[in-house]
């Protein structure tokens, strides 16, 4: 009723309703929201449906099941390790002017230290994903057990009797930190080689 009592309301409406139909008319012929387009060359289509997204999970971890395992007992045992088991260890010798704060700060410290110095070596990561069967680099997390014991023999009751004691555990630390860097970036580096084309991100998703 008010549109048709002002004519210049309604040659508003009118024009609005021409300009909304050429905009969508123009986004539909647009390329740019095109499926091909949308997606890129090469890429495989969306997944549609939890039976096609399980699918294709359960066609990666057939590929990748190997580097994902990798990646579970690499970091389990980090985490079975470290960093409250060492940093609860008595500061003995002349590393007890630390004091027990400082020293659970010193055994955290090393252990990033070395992890993050392993992964800035990304061509002879590269090189030894490419090269290590997947199995090998298995069988390196399973032998990388043996520092869990190691460690906890070095808290209570310890092994080796005051300095030595904290220094075998900072040793065991940074063994612990540089096959966990090494190992678990080169795992994750054979999980996007050997993933299906197509099947890449269900791969990762797989090893995480």
């Amino acid at each position: 009723v008010a549109l048709r009592r002002s004519p210049r309301l309604l040659a508003a409406a009118r024009g609005a309703g021409r300009r909304g139909a050429a905009s969508s008319a123009s986004a539909i012929g647009s390329p740019l929201l095109t499926p091909d387009v949308a997606r890129g060359a090469g890429e495989a289509p969306p997944l549609s449906g939890w039976r096609e997204r399980g699918a294709a999970v359960r066609a990666a971890a057939g590929a990748v099941w190997l580097p994902a395992a990798c990646q579970a007992l690499c970091f389990g045992t980090t985490l079975a390790a470290w960093p409250s088991i060492p940093g609860a260890a008595c500061v003995e010798g002349g590393l007890a002017r630390l004091g027990q704060g400082w020293w659970f700060t010193l055994v955290v410290l090393v252990y990033n230290v070395v992890d993050f110095a392993a992964r800035l070596h990304l061509p002879l990561l590269q090189r030894l994903a490419a090269r290590a069967r997947p199995r090998s680099c298995l069988a390196a997390c399973a032998a990388r057990t043996l520092l869990v014991p190691l460690i906890y023999a070095c808290v209570r009751p310890r092994l080796v009797h005051g300095m030595g004691g904290n220094v075998v555990l900072l040793l065991a630390t940074a063994l612990l930190a540089l096959s966990n860097g090494v190992l678990a970036t080169a795992s994750m580096m054979q999980v996007a080689r050997l993933a299906p084309e197509g099947l890449r991100e269900e791969g990762v998703c797989v090893a995480v």
